[in-house]
């Protein structure tokens, strides 16, 4: 770069004819260049010495990264392997998986700005404070995210659990952090916050292996009754999704009502089985009480006109 200023100072010499002033401003001009020239090239020296000295840095900083990589993915495997073996809920699993993670992640992170020479402690100090403020904004989504630790530690319910909350009805898919989603039985899926999972009172109907139906039959006065029991209880036996655990069927008179003789067929079935047994079961009733001339009354009005 100097050669090629001290070639322009000549050229800039011979164009003016040597004159004397000329020289002066141009030898003057030239100087400025050449300190100007040096300063940068100190510059440049010092910013790529540096730069050659902080490399080492930037390697170890890079090496942090990808350790913390694989850490978060080996944290994950062993948390999936540890659930196999204790047989820890799904959703628990995934909800601590993500979790450990996190904190993996963000041990990584805070390793990786102290290489880089980052004040770790002010940072943290920062992030305190701003997190404080955050907290107070977000109190509600916190509280969902506490709601959720509870209920996967609690465990009212598993993954594929069949559940009633808030009138509706549907299976467990997943806890997040923020909502549990759960898919209504004509395939519609709502999330839930965790908080109103907490508070409302839960149905599970996949928690015991079996369950009992109640089928309420009407009957007319004018029919045999005893008959009638005979009817239901065989209906019972005979179809293969009645169990007899923890007890076989019966029938029995539940009430007599102002119109009809109200009759309880009482079976147990599998939990799997239920709504097929229902179904199955309301069907056979009415063929079986039209077999056996049995009547099944129905409200009726009558109108007299004067």
């Amino acid at each position: 770069m100097l050669q090629f200023a001290k070639k322009t100072f000549m050229i800039e010499i011979a164009n003016h004819g040597g004159s004397l002033s000329v020289i002066e401003r141009l030898r003057d001009r030239w100087e400025d260049g050449v300190n100007k020239m040096g300063h940068f090239e100190k510059m440049l020296e010092n910013f790529l010495q540096k730069l050659v000295d902080y490399i080492p840095n930037l390697i170890a900083t890079a090496i942090i990264l990808l350790l913390g990589y694989l850490a978060s993915k080996i944290v994950k495997r062993v948390f999936k392997k540890i659930s196999q073996k204790t047989k820890t809920d799904g959703v628990a699993e995934k909800y601590l998986s993500k979790a450990a993670s996190a904190a993996v992640w963000f041990l990584t992170i805070v390793m990786a700005m102290d290489k880089l020479g980052i004040p770790v402690g002010s940072v943290l100090t920062l992030f305190a404070a701003v997190g404080a403020a955050v907290a107070l904004a977000v109190k509600d989504n916190l509280a969902n995210l506490a709601s959720g630790i509870v209920l996967l530690f609690t465990k009212p319910f598993n993954a594929g659990d069949l559940i009633g909350v808030n009138g509706q009805d549907g299976v467990i898919r997943e806890i997040r952090m923020m909502h549990t989603y759960i898919d209504t039985l004509d395939n519609v899926q709502i999330a839930v916050p965790n908080t109103a999972m907490m508070s409302a009172t839960i149905k599970n109907y996949s928690a015991h292996n079996n369950r009992r139906h109640d089928f309420k039959i009407s009957v007319a006065y004018s029919a045999d009754v005893k008959k009638a029991k005979e009817l239901l209880l065989t209906v019972a036996k005979n179809c293969p999704l009645v169990v007899d655990d923890p007890e076989a069927p019966q029938v029995f008179v539940e009430s007599n009502a102002e119109s009809s003789i109200v009759l309880c067929l009482r079976l147990w079935t599998a939990t799997a089985d239920y709504l097929e047994t229902e179904h199955r079961i309301n069907e056979e009733i009415k063929c079986a009480m039209d077999d056996g001339g049995i009547e099944i009354p129905f409200n009726q009005l009558d109108v007299h006109l004067n």
